[in-house]
């Protein structure tokens, strides 16, 4: 077991605190001696002394890890440590820890998300309503760690989890798991994947001549082809953007590329304004983008005024604030 101060006690210590505390902590591989915080707010987090740098030479320890996703902030710390004199091969970050130490939490997380796909290719027409049902298969499958309450334990926080915000998400899919006769989808946008494979089980439980076809400019689909053997009907069709597909019609097209005005909207006028039954787009509230030219949101008031007369289903629990995802209703 080695001795270890945790540098860093910000957003990143929170985000992966279950995972430090049942990989490496209730595994015996660590003990930890103390946190370093910039400030000290506090002199107690989870039971440890909180201290800053000035009081680091006073333990003794074997290890230093470091805890931030912050290029910038990782180098600021780097410097408080060349400072005191603390030789490198005694500072390490969290990730090469985990390496280091031997602890696999992606092959188990894999599993458990094929697990979940799996579940909603099984269930009945009534769980697949069911939003509580539906919360507890997305958190069993895993988000993004980006919310403030990211230390839930009710919640699998995941770096290769959802982008997603839990309840409007869960919503969605109440709704999308219902739809019958769509034969194809296209998917502008897919980062990881995770997304996609939620959605892709969904439509391919009611629809089993599905074919999914996932776009984006990047491939960082990692473990595709473990997902397909599971999810048949995924077509990875990497690089590639929405004008390679211009003009062609899917029933199902899902929107979440560039969030500038111009892209967002050149994806839709590419192949979303085509859609057969349904185009959804995601963070139609999300202000962030603003600065790019009016971003999602002024796209999406613009969809919605090209579209007065038809239907449009909004799941969003921050309106007009942050992510939410809009919906318009083609036939």
């Amino acid at each position: 077991m080695e001795k270890v101060l945790l540098w860093g006690t910000g957003f990143y210590y929170e985000t992966r605190y279950n995972l430090i505390r049942g990989g490496l902590i209730d595994s015996g591989k660590i003990e930890i001696l103390a946190l370093v915080s910039r400030d000290e707010h506090e002199k107690i987090k989870d039971g440890y002394k909180v201290i800053t740098k000035e009081n680091v030479k006073e333990y003794d320890y074997d290890r230093i890890i470091i805890l931030t996703g912050r290029p910038e902030v990782a180098e600021s710390i780097m410097k408080d440590i060349e400072e005191l004199h603390i030789p490198k091969e005694r500072v390490i970050d969290l990730p090469e820890y985990l390496k280091y130490a031997e602890v696999d939490d992606y092959t188990p997380l894999i599993q458990q998300q094929m697990e979940v796909l799996k579940d909603i290719l099984n269930a009945s027409d009534e769980e697949i309503s069911d939003h509580e049902w539906m919360c507890g298969k997305i958190s069993q499958y895993g988000i993004y760690p980006f919310g403030a309450n990211a230390r839930s334990r009710e919640i699998n926080w995941t770096e290769y989890g959802l982008n997603q915000v839990l309840e409007e998400f869960a919503g969605y899919c109440n709704y999308i798991g219902s739809l019958e006769r769509i034969e194809t989808a296209i998917e502008i946008g897919v980062y990881r994947g995770r997304s996609s494979y939620i959605m892709c089980a969904l439509l391919l439980r009611k629809n089993p001549n599905l074919r999914y076809i996932m776009v984006d400019i990047y491939d960082q689909l990692d473990s595709f082809q473990e997902f397909q053997k599971v999810l048949p009907a995924l077509e990875k069709k990497i690089p590639s953007t929405s004008d390679d597909y211009k003009g062609e019609s899917y029933d199902f097209v899902f929107i979440d590329a560039d969030h500038s005005y111009d892209a967002a909207m050149r994806d839709y006028l590419n192949v979303g304004q085509y859609a057969g039954k349904l185009t959804v787009f995601h963070d139609i509230y999300a202000h962030e983008y603003d600065e790019c030219n009016g971003g999602t949101v002024r796209m999406w008031k613009e969809v919605c005024e090209l579209n007065s007369g038809k239907e449009k289903k909004i799941f969003s629990i921050y309106p007009d604030q942050w992510m939410g995802i809009g919906c318009l209703v083609q036939k």
